[in-house]
């Protein structure tokens, strides 16, 4: 199985290019070397707009990727807003109570798309969660979120924009230590891997910007820009790695 996570494009309206930078023709250039890759799935993970939800920006996107003819899924970033995003990638059907999220077997590994828009998430979408987990007779869980669930060290974004419910996250999780979750998440604009307990966060790259995590105020880090390619072998062993443009 082998899928790209791309995420925080911070795409705007035509003409409009953020900290100068043509967010529309980043993401073009991802979505052509995406192409030649052979993936199976396509996982954009959140802050899919610059500002905040636009269907036409939504529709702009998913409009890019259909040419790949490959499966997409999305997920919400605190940027965007979870019913358009969903209208607009066919996923209307997993909307709850304002929050996006959902399970998917993509060649037999177990996937959980979460919602954490809004820094947290609502106690229903933690139950849902804990119930799927419970169902799940796979070992190794596959958590798509936006935000990084823990302490990842980013003087910039931690703790202003972290996510707010860490510690329950923790509970939850240590709660299967006979499974393993590998998160993959966006939202700080930077590549790093974090393993705590029986948790493995791989943090991604934007296809905007990289914020340099070494300082409190932004700052723009590394000229590049990319997105996380993921593959499981038939025996369920993960590679991940980064690709930059």
């Amino acid at each position: 199985m082998r899928c790209c996570f791309v995420t925080d494009l911070h795409i705007d309206q035509p003409g409009i290019f953020p900290l100068g930078l043509d967010t529309r023709d980043q993401f073009l250039k991802v979505l052509d070397h995406i192409k030649g890759q052979n993936y199976d799935v396509i996982i954009l993970g959140g802050d899919l707009c610059n500002k905040t939800g636009d269907e036409a920006i939504y529709q702009w996107i998913s409009s890019q990727i259909a040419d790949i003819q490959v499966p997409v899924f999305a997920i919400s970033g605190n940027h965007d807003t979870s019913s358009l995003l969903a209208n607009s990638f066919g996923l209307s059907q997993y909307m709850n109570a304002g929050e996006l999220y959902y399970t998917k077997q993509i060649q037999d590994v177990s996937f959980f798309f979460l919602d954490t828009s809004a820094g947290s998430m609502s106690d229903q979408q933690w139950a849902w969660l804990a119930q799927e987990i419970d169902s799940c007779d796979g070992k190794n869980l596959f958590v798509m979120m936006h935000h990084p669930p823990i302490i990842a060290g980013s003087a910039h974004m931690e703790p202003k924009y972290q996510f707010e419910q860490m510690d329950r996250f923790k509970s939850l999780t240590l709660k299967y230590s006979h499974k393993q979750f590998h998160v993959f998440c966006g939202h700080y604009h930077l590549e790093r891997t974090i393993v705590s307990d029986n948790v493995t966060v791989y943090i991604s790259p934007s296809t905007f910007v990289q914020i340099d995590p070494n300082y409190i105020e932004f700052r723009p880090y590394m000229p590049y820009f990319g997105y996380r390619e993921v593959i499981v072998d038939d025996d369920g062993k993960l590679m991940t790695n980064v690709r930059y443009m």
